[in-house]
């Protein structure tokens, strides 16, 4: 079958089988049970320790039942004959002991006078002065049970252990046993009899030998003799700890306990309390004295706190007594940022919030946060140290600017001067009154607010405000916007002789078709360039 795992003809009780160990071939209904094993060999289901069936299992089992062959013998039986010396029940008493104290009667061997009695066998102790022999050794009772002459106390003699014959009024006491020999009722441990038990049993008297010495005993220095045993020297009258001078110990003032070699010494008071001969001057020992009594130590209770010290930055301590903040340590007047101050470099005197900033050094001077490499601050780094701005000392010159201004400059960085600027025709000469540039070389009289008689040729400014008579020829920047006359700007004029007509997208003047189709093309030109970066 396919569940019957050991062949044994029987199948497993896990797949309605009767075989209750499918792993046992010898275990199977009806098999021989070999009791004490472990194994139900024949899958009773019966205890294998309870030979005799009475539901106990035998002591070899760790059962009760004291006889396991014996079905009537059992811890749930009842003793049945208290003379067969059959222990039926199981209890584990001796039958002939009937009370139980260990000790049979004579009439069975033994020797217990009283087997009715469990206080009453050889093992008891005797109970002197009841009229009852306990202990079964046949004397008769007295009031003298130790018998050393003297009745017990309790019976109106004077013997304080009448069990113990070495005890009674007399006897040589021996200290320290815990016995009271003599039986005079003092303290065994208190040998000198001064009320004190000795210390090394738990009492405080230092000698038990002496009844003048104990703990409440009045010292009295230098004499040699601890009297109160407090274990403190006795030529240390002041208990601080160190003898007298006068008995070869370094106390200067043994009548003051504040007083002694090493003592903190208070300065300028006329006590030498540290023994050293003088008064502090300097407690810390660091040759400055202490400034609240005219020296210049900030601290006289640390040595390494004085004028002469180095100053240790950033611990909250003014090592060297200057004065000055513990967090500032270039000494520019503020304070690292990392301790609250502004300072971003607090181990460079040159820089702080509001230093002037040296540009291109790659440090933060004034502490501004800002970059180095950007000069004008128009969030572009000078193209020289790796940026994009072609001119890094003009806010107005940078890949930002849409449109240049037509003033001969690259103001978008792009490497073109004025792309986006357009020329007129060519006008070699005479009069043109009204254009808003001339490369001839006669007068532009209708040019706004122009009084000279002089050529204006290739200015590159607005020609406004110009009352000079002199020639603003190619003009390469203008700081003023082209209001004012350029010839007393300090800008220095070049003539580049061009001879073309510039129509510059900065300029004020002019009128008529031209301007108009200037105006038209530079916006077209905006709108294409916008688009183009877009």
């Amino acid at each position: 079958s396919d569940f019957d795992a050991d062949g044994d003809g029987y199948e497993s009780y896990a797949h309605g089988g009767d075989d209750c160990l499918d792993n046992n071939p010898s275990a199977y209904p009806g098999a021989k049970d070999t009791l004490y094993d472990g194994v139900d060999s024949d899958c009773a289901g019966d205890s294998d320790f309870d030979a005799d069936g009475d539901g106990y299992d035998s002591t070899l089992g760790g059962g009760p039942d004291c006889d396991d062959d014996d079905a009537t013998i059992s811890p749930a039986a009842v003793e049945r004959d208290l003379n067969d010396g059959i222990d039926d029940d199981c209890d584990g008493t001796d039958e002939w002991d009937l009370d139980g104290d260990g000790h049979r009667p004579p009439e069975r061997g033994g020797e217990d006078c009283d087997d009715a009695d469990a206080t009453v066998s050889p093992s008891a102790p005797e109970t002197c002065y009841d009229g009852q022999d306990q202990d079964c050794d046949g004397l008769s009772d007295d009031n003298d049970c130790d018998e050393d002459g003297h009745d017990a106390i309790a019976v109106g003699g004077d013997d304080c252990d009448d069990l113990d014959g070495g005890v009674y009024p007399g006897a040589r006491d021996y200290a320290y046993d815990g016995v009271d020999q003599d039986c005079d009722g003092r303290d065994d441990y208190d040998d000198d009899g001064d009320g004190h038990a000795v210390s090394w049993y738990g009492g405080g008297d230092c000698d038990d030998a002496d009844a003048t010495v104990n703990p409440d005993a009045v010292e009295v220095f230098y004499d040699g003799v601890d009297q109160d045993c407090d274990g403190g020297s006795d030529y240390d009258a002041d208990g601080d700890g160190q003898d007298s001078a006068a008995y070869a110990g370094e106390d200067c003032d043994d009548d003051d306990a504040t007083i002694y070699l090493g003592a903190l010494d208070l300065p300028y008071d006329g006590v030498d309390q540290s023994c050293d001969g003088q008064d502090a001057e300097d407690v810390d020992g660091d040759g400055h004295g202490d400034v609240a009594h005219g020296g210049d130590d900030c601290d006289d209770q640390d040595g390494g706190v004085s004028p002469s010290a180095t100053e240790v930055y950033y611990d909250g301590l003014d090592q060297d007594c200057d004065g000055r903040s513990d967090y500032d340590a270039d000494q520019d007047g503020q304070d690292g940022v990392d301790w609250g101050g502004d300072d971003c470099d607090d181990a460079d005197a040159r820089t702080y919030l509001g230093a002037s900033e040296r540009w291109y050094d790659g440090v933060d001077q004034g502490c501004d946060g800002g970059d180095d490499f950007d000069q004008d601050g128009d969030g572009h780094a000078a193209s020289a140290w790796g940026g994009d701005d072609c001119d890094d000392t003009k806010a107005t010159v940078s890949p930002d600017v849409l449109i240049d201004d037509c003033r001969r400059g690259d103001e978008d960085c792009d490497g073109d001067v004025d792309e986006d600027c357009v020329s007129g025709g060519e006008d070699s000469g005479g009069d043109d009154s009204g254009a808003t540039d001339d490369s001839g070389g006669g007068d532009d009289t209708s040019q706004a607010g122009d009084s000279g008689t002089t050529d204006d040729s290739a200015v590159t400014e607005s020609g406004e405000g110009d009352s000079g008579g002199g020639d603003d020829t190619a003009i390469l920047s203008d700081s003023d916007g082209g209001v004012a006359d350029d010839t007393a700007s300090g800008l220095n004029s070049k003539d580049d002789g061009r001879g073309g007509d510039c129509a510059c997208a900065s300029a004020s003047g002019g009128s008529g078709a031209g301007a108009a189709l200037l105006g038209l093309t530079l916006l077209a030109l905006g709108a294409a360039r916008r688009r183009g970066r877009a």
